[in-house]
């Protein structure tokens, strides 16, 4: 028993110490387990957070790099858009030629730009390296480096950079754009736009998203073989720009970023410290951003993670949470980056939204959804004489105050209906605008809601533009029509235009009238078959030897049709005609002047007859505004029965009403300024009732000395014009609904005649400046000639097309020689074919060379000259041939080019009136589109037909048949 007892206790004994040992060894196992698990979970957290910050550093590099760029290409944009645009431009020059008038809206304009620390002035330099301009009133210094930068803008007449520089003048760091102002495609001035990097740029790059002890960002450039530190250091105190590292210092940055390195390295910084870095090269410059930090810092968390997993070995439950911790701050940290990177974005579109609202070249206003204002542009301040600040919170309708231009009403519903959503958007309406001093504007506007995602109206937009120079042109139009065929044909001098092989090229109506010739007879005799003693090669020799600036004055003697001789004086000079040398001679009937003097007196009485008679009214004043002479139109005007009730008295003294007062006032303005008062119009009401309308000049008149004495006055009665433009404007109205097509033609029209227009208008107010040269002038003149010829090419146009329309063709039919026809036109256009380096050719086949054809010989030069103008006009390079043959019993003519040729959908419509190939307004050639029409209508007047053929890129072969009715 007791063996057996003893053996039971042995057996126990083993199996607790068999318990003990697998206990042991589980306990080993598991501390293994435990231990190599927090072994590969500590190297998986350091490679995890190593690649973290390498990630972190990078973005940081690369997002600033991105902010650098754009920040550089914002400011370059400004500066180019403040120097390359209206009105802009033509206030800098006004500063720079002495007018100061307009420095204030110069200023305000820059202002806006200068908000928001973005520059620290905005200053002018001329070509001496003066200031004539500054935003900041107070600086009116610049360091010579600057002057040598304005020099350089001067030659090259490009934007300069100017890169961070230590200003000694100012005593501190600086960024400088330069930028030229054009005149006439000369560099006229140079802006500067100051750049102070302490007030935006130094932040931008020192901002760091997350807190730290040793992370930094800070801008490098090479120079030679060191660096150079632009931004301040966190860890030094080295003047900026003074900090330099050699690209000899082992484990340094320099040599790396000689190696034109970028992204993620390890190396020591400025101190000597080891660091984690990132480099990024900055688009556009020669700045590299560095993004750093201590090793030290970027790994402490490591310990960290080192300490809590020995804790976590004993507590099981710290470790869950130590887990938790980590995954938290890990998804924190990238919640961070974007909301970083969020707040980027954002900052960009704002700021780009603020360049583009606050440089609109139209008024902008934006509104609440209750129909505040929330913003309004410099436009628009200036339209309606409110400034933003004043304007904010305002309700719309009290700045934005439009009426109706027929019913005189204010608007007040339009921007309403748009933001209650029962209408959509407003575009292009045409109102009165009532700026705050009362002045009434016409404008043209849109105005559009401002929906959110959802679709829920968050407010409005009002976009709106001046329309008083466009209504001015308008108003001008018809008037500035009249004028020029009264220029021209209403000289009572003849005009002659001769090349230098003395063909004569143009005269006006006077000498078709004068001489008892058609124009085409004078143009087909030539001057030397109206000159009795003058021959061709005597105008050969005139146009060699006759000064470029100076005038000939010669008598000579013309012949008229009927025989009959009378002299004249001839004023001539070389002009520039369509592009070539001609002579223009001026040639006055002097038949009076040859006569006895003793008639003098009787001319006297001639001229005056012819005053009294003329439909305008003409009176003179002298220097206190006294009447002294009055003719017939002028008496009628002011309801004078004679000449005496007025002379010696005033305006005032005349009518006794505050337009006589009104009228003195004028007097003495012109005298006292010595300043012509053109064409002012205004209204009066005579006697039965009835209001009038009429246009007045004044001109001050000077003796031998200079000295003002008096005024010479110009009335004319234009009631019946004025209501004929009102017809002209209900006609249009009705036309344009009618007939829409129209309204494209008109279009075409209004440009084809205001840019000649534009041409002569604004070329006579250069010629009206004192110190222009002769060959300016004569170069202002030509300018002006082409126009003329342009806007006359028009006028024909619409004549004919007027013609055509109301069925009025009138057909005069004779025997025409075809050949000796199309002989004319190839040596008309020949050379208008050369200047454009194209070869014209002529093919006439052989039956034709002596055929003599029954049509209408004006209508048929007609077609050939459309078709010819057409084709040289739409045709860059190549030749044109034009010809003639027969088929089935029809004389063929054909017109071939090797120009831009005609899409197959506009082919169809090509002879349409009012039509082109291309009919949209950016199209790049002259044209009204009524020349196919024409000739389509000619042809068909003349039992033919029109027809072509066309490819796009390779040409057009214009034809028409005209039945052949050959002389017997």
């Amino acid at each position: 028993m007791k063996e057996k007892t003893k053996i039971r206790e042995k057996g126990v004994e083993y199996k607790h110490n068999s318990f003990k040992y697998l206990l042991a060894v589980l306990i080993i196992v598991i501390c293994i387990i435990l231990s190599f698990t927090g072994y590969y979970y500590f190297e998986h957290e350091k490679k995890i957070t190593q690649k973290d910050r390498y990630n972190e550093l990078h973005a940081i590099a690369l997002l600033k790099a991105n902010q650098l760029t754009q920040w550089k290409n914002e400011r370059l944009s400004e500066a180019s858009f403040f120097t390359d645009n209206q009105p802009y431009i033509q206030y800098a020059l006004n500063n720079i030629h002495g007018k100061h008038d307009e420095d204030s809206l110069l200023r305000k304009s820059l202002l806006h730009i200068m908000t928001g620390n973005r520059y620290e002035n905005i200053f002018m330099l001329n070509k001496n390296g003066q200031v004539t301009f500054s935003v900041q009133p107070q600086f009116n210094l610049v360091d010579t480096a600057s002057v040598r930068f304005s020099e350089k803008v001067f030659n090259s007449g490009k934007i300069i950079f100017r890169d961070f520089y230590y200003c000694n003048t100012h005593k501190n760091i600086r960024l400088t754009i330069i930028a030229p102002i054009f005149e006439n495609g000369q560099v006229a001035a140079t802006m500067f736009f100051l750049i102070n990097p302490d007030d935006f740029l130094y932040p931008l790059i020192m901002e760091w998203p997350a807190p730290n002890h040793t992370g930094e960002t800070y801008i490098i450039r090479q120079r030679g073989d060191s660096i150079q530190y632009l931004s301040p250091l966190k860890f030094s105190a080295v003047p900026l720009l003074h900090y330099f590292s050699h690209i000899l210092n082992p484990g340094s940055i320099a040599p790396i970023l000689f190696t034109k390195h970028e992204g993620i390295i390890e190396c020591t910084d400025y101190r000597g410290e080891s660091v984690l870095a990132s480099i990024s090269e900055v688009q556009g410059t020669p700045w590299n951003i560095i993004s750093k930090i201590d090793k030290k810092e970027a790994f402490s968390e490591l310990n960290t993670t080192l300490i809590f997993l020995l804790i976590l070995l004993f507590l099981a439950v710290l470790l869950f949470i130590s887990f938790a911790l980590l995954f938290y701050h890990y998804k924190q940290r990238n919640i961070y980056r974007e909301l970083f990177i969020e707040k980027e974005l954002l900052y960009q579109a704002r700021e780009e939204f603020k360049a583009t609202f606050y440089s609109m070249g139209d008024g902008v206003i934006t509104t609440t959804r209750e129909g505040n204002i929330s913003q309004i542009n410099p436009i628009a301040e200036i339209l309606t004489g409110w400034i933003e600040q004043e304007a904010k919170g305002e309700l719309l309708e009290n700045v934005f105050c439009i009426i109706d231009e027929q019913s005189l009403e204010k608007e007040k519903e339009i921007v309403k209906k748009i933001l209650k959503g029962s209408e959509y958007a407003v575009i292009s309406q045409q109102k009165t605008l009532v700026s705050k001093n009362g002045s009434e504007i016409p404008v043209i506007f849109s105005a559009t809601p401002v929906k959110d995602q959802k679709g829920n109206i968050l407010g409005a937009v009002i976009v709106f533009s001046d329309q008083r120079e466009q209504r001015e042109k308008e108003k001008a139009l018809i008037e500035s029509e009249k004028s020029y065929k009264e220029l021209i044909d209403g000289m009572n001098e003849t005009v002659w235009i001769i090349d230098f092989n003395g063909t004569l090229i143009d005269t006006n109506r006077t000498a078709t009238e004068m001489l008892g010739y058609s124009k085409e007879e004078l143009i087909e005799i030539g001057l030397y078959g109206i000159d009795t003693s003058l021959k061709k090669e005597m105008i050969q020799g005139l146009a060699k030897t006759m000064p470029v600036d100076q005038i000939q004055i010669f008598e000579t003697t013309h012949r008229k049709k009927s025989g009959e001789t009378f002299p004249v004086e001839v004023y001539s000079s070389l002009i520039n005609y369509h592009g070539e040398k001609a002579i223009l001679s001026i040639a006055r009937d002097i038949t009076n002047r040859k006569k006895a003097e003793h008639r003098i007196s009787e001319e006297r009485i001639r001229l005056r007859t012819l005053i009294d008679n003329l439909p305008d009214a003409i009176y003179i004043k002298d220097k206190d505004g006294r009447k002294l002479a009055a003719n017939a139109a002028d008496l009628k005007m002011m309801n004078c029965s004679s000449e005496k009730e007025i002379l010696g008295k005033t305006d005032i003294e005349i009518y006794g009403t505050a337009i006589g007062e009104n009228g003195y006032n004028e007097d003495m303005q012109v005298i006292n300024s010595g300043k012509p008062m053109l064409n002012k119009e205004n209204s009066y009401i005579d006697n039965d009732g009835q209001k009038h309308w009429r246009t007045i000049s004044k001109i001050p008149l000077f003796d031998e000395k200079g000295i003002i004495t008096g005024l010479v006055g110009f009335g004319r009665d234009i009631t019946q014009r004025m209501q004929m433009i009102n017809d002209l404007m209900r006609a249009k109205e009705k036309a344009e609904e009618s007939d829409r097509l129209k309204s494209a033609f008109l279009a075409n029209i209004s440009h084809e005649i205001r840019t000649p227009m534009n041409g002569i208008l604004g070329f006579l107010e250069l010629l009206q400046e004192p110190d222009l040269s002769d060959e300016q002038k004569e170069i202002y003149l030509d300018i002006m000639d082409q126009s003329g010829q342009r806007l006359l090419e028009t006028i024909n146009g619409i004549v004919e097309i007027s013609k055509i329309e109301s069925k009025q063709i009138d057909l005069n039919y004779s025997y025409a020689d075809v050949s000796k026809v199309m002989k004319y036109h190839y040596d008309f256009f020949k050379q208008r074919a050369a200047k454009k380096g194209l070869l014209l050719k002529l093919n006439i086949e052989p039956a034709y060379e002596k055929a003599q054809i029954h049509t209408d010989k004006n209508k048929l030069d007609g077609i050939i000259t459309n078709l010819l103008s057409n084709a040289i006009k739409y045709t860059k390079e190549g030749e044109i041939e034009f010809g003639i043959y027969s088929e089935n019993r029809s004389a063929v003519f054909y017109v071939k080019d090797s120009g831009i040729g005609i899409p197959k959908n506009r082919i169809a419509s090509m002879f349409e009136r009012f039509t082109q190939a291309n009919t949209s307004y950016t199209r790049t050639q002259e044209g009204s589109g009524l020349g196919l029409a024409i000739v389509k209508a000619y042809v068909e007047a003349l039992g033919g037909k029109v027809w072509v053929k066309s490819e796009v890129g390779k040409g057009s072969t214009f034809y028409f048949s005209i039945p052949q009715k050959n002389k017997s």
